[in-house]
């Protein structure tokens, strides 16, 4: 009898810290992959590129749990950083010239949102949903082109998403709504006329 219950005491036990390791903190690394086909074609205009991370805070949203404190999503690294880079990489390889001065068009590339939550649907089942918002202005001869771009996805799960299934829906969306920034007519038609 003694062995049956330390055997249930450290199955509880075993129970309990699998439990807490779910809940812990994340850090999700973004790795934009882009596809090439949809970026746009440029006419050799020069450019000057900025980027900003214009979140409130760098929190993307929480695992869920009683301890909310202890399982903040955030991101990894910095992420303006890595937009300047990628937005640079795209107006480069789409024809246009990058400058640092007396630019044809003037281009801020700004994230304004990256945001995560879970709900509870019933006792077993957990509905993630994962968003990701970014926006362009692009400034030449005093006119002004501005536009955003917003990606959505949920998720339903029969616990709390783990997290690589949480870092595959927040990936997606920010490559998402990236890639129809990237992509947008507009902008490319503003570009190109300068």
């Amino acid at each position: 009898m003694l062995t049956a219950i330390r055997g249930l005491w450290v199955g509880s036990a075993a129970l309990l810290l699998a439990g807490c390791a779910q809940f812990s903190p994340q850090q999700i690394q973004f790795q934009p992959s882009l596809d090439a086909g949809n970026l746009p074609s440029g006419n050799g205009a020069s450019v000057y590129v900025f980027a900003e991370d214009r979140r409130t805070n760098n929190q993307i949203g929480v695992r869920g749990g009683a301890y909310t404190d202890s399982s903040v999503i955030s991101p990894r690294g910095d992420l303006r950083a890595d937009l300047q880079q990628l937005s640079e990489q795209v107006m480069d390889r789409a024809g246009y010239q990058l400058v640092e001065m007396n630019a044809d068009v003037e281009l801020t590339f700004a994230i304004e949102e990256l945001s995560y939550h879970v709900t509870s649907i019933d006792a077993a089942r957990k509905e993630a949903t994962g968003a990701a918002r970014f926006s362009v202005q692009a400034v030449a001869d005093g006119t002004v082109y501005s536009n955003s771009f917003r990606a959505q996805r949920m998720i339903e799960t029969l616990r709390y998403p783990s997290e690589k299934e949480n870092a595959e829906l927040m990936n997606y969306v920010f490559d998402a709504a990236l890639e129809r920034m990237y992509a947008d007519p507009g902008l490319e038609s503003f570009l190109n006329q300068q």
